[in-house]
């Protein structure tokens, strides 16, 4: 049995033990996508973790990285940034003709972290890019 077909076995063994769930395999030739991504939530400036949306991104040249085009709403004294996980395996996003796409993402986690002594927080959401085109 090849390697990581072993790992997913005894993890998605491990985790029924736990009483946890574990995903069937996709069939040859497709990916694994998590449920609700074909009918992704439009995304109105608030995220949520395991959340499926979709948004219109654009490329912020100066600081290299895609933002979406409705701004994260965020507290006071926070500062909020997405880290578009997988992104370089899209054309759209990697070698951009345009500079702005369509992207459907699932949220993977939320980080915040304070810093006193500049008196700010700031908000990073992971999120894994399921799919991406030009717009």
């Amino acid at each position: 049995m090849a390697p990581r077909i072993l790992h997913l076995v005894l993890c998605c063994a491990f985790a029924g033990a736990l009483g946890g769930g574990c995903r069937s395999l996709p069939a040859p030739g497709e990916e694994l996508v998590p449920p609700g991504a074909d009918d992704p939530d439009e995304f109105e400036g608030e995220l949520e973790e395991g959340g499926i949306y979709t948004a219109v991104v654009q490329l912020d040249e100066a600081r290299g990285e895609w933002t979406t085009v409705v701004p994260l709403e965020r507290e006071p004294h926070r500062v909020a940034r997405v880290d578009w996980v997988g992104a370089t395996d899209f054309p759209a996003l990697s070698a951009p003709r345009s500079r702005r796409a369509r992207v459907v993402f699932e949220v993977i986690s939320r980080d915040e972290r304070t810093y006193p002594e500049r008196g700010v927080t700031t908000v990073t959401w992971a999120c894994r890019v399921l799919s991406a085109e030009a717009v």
